[in-house]
C-alpha cells in the first residue's frame, strides 16, 4: 500500500502543479464586434462620342481619311467626351494616347498637343480632374503637321495612321499628408 499512497501522493502534487502555475489547462478570450461599417469603392469612367476633324486651313473635314493635308497646317480633333468620378479624394488626368504607338511623333513632322478639356460654360479646365468637376466636356488636340520650307518634295504623300489616337482618363494616385 506504501507504493500506492507514494503514486497517488506523486499523482497529485504532479497535478496540483499544472493547476496551480505549471501549465494551463485552458485559453481565455473574448470577441467584441467593432462596428466599423463598410466602405464602398468608388468609380472613373469615360464615355466618347462621335468627334470631328477640323483644318486651321480649310474648316470642317467630313472624311479624314480622304482629307489632304499640307505642311504648316493643323488639324485638331474635338470629341464630345463625359466623365464620371466618384470618390472621396479621387483625382484623374485626360490625356492623348496612341500618337507614339501608331509610328509618329514630333521628329516625324507631326506635333500632338495636350489635350484641353471646355465645359458647358465654355471654361478649360487644365487642372486635374475630380468629382466636383466632372461632366460633359469638349476634349481637344491639335496636330501640327511641320512645315517643309526649303526641303523640297519632303513628306509628300506620306501617310499618317490617325486611327489608334483615343483619350485616356487615369486615376493620379492619392497623396498623403
Amino acid at each position: 500500500m506504501k507504493k500506492m499512497t507514494k503514486g497517488a501522493i506523486v499523482t497529485g502534487l504532479g497535478v496540483a502543479l499544472l493547476l496551480g502555475g505549471g501549465g494551463t489547462l485552458a485559453v481565455w478570450n473574448a470577441d467584441q464586434a467593432s462596428n466599423a461599417g463598410a466602405i464602398t469603392a468608388g468609380d472613373l469612367n469615360l464615355t466618347a462620342h462621335t468627334g470631328v476633324w477640323t483644318s486651321d486651313v480649310t474648316g470642317r473635314i467630313d472624311d479624314v481619311n480622304a482629307y489632304r493635308v499640307v505642311p504648316g497646317e493643323t488639324l485638331t480633333y474635338e470629341q464630345p467626351v463625359t466623365v464620371a468620378l466618384e470618390g472621396d479624394g479621387m483625382r484623374a488626368t485626360l490625356s492623348v494616347k496612341g500618337a507614339a504607338d501608331n509610328g509618329f511623333a514630333a521628329t516625324d513632322g507631326v506635333t500632338v498637343s495636350d489635350v484641353t478639356l471646355t465645359n458647358e460654360d465654355g471654361l478649360s479646365i487644365s487642372d486635374e480632374l475630380t468629382p466636383a468637376v466632372d461632366g460633359a466636356f469638349t476634349a481637344s488636340a491639335t496636330f501640327a503637321f511641320e512645315s517643309y520650307e526649303g526641303q523640297g518634295r519632303a513628306g509628300v504623300n506620306e501617310s499618317v495612321d490617325l486611327s489608334g489616337i483615343h483619350y485616356v482618363l487615369e486615376q493620379v494616385a492619392p497623396t498623403t499628408d
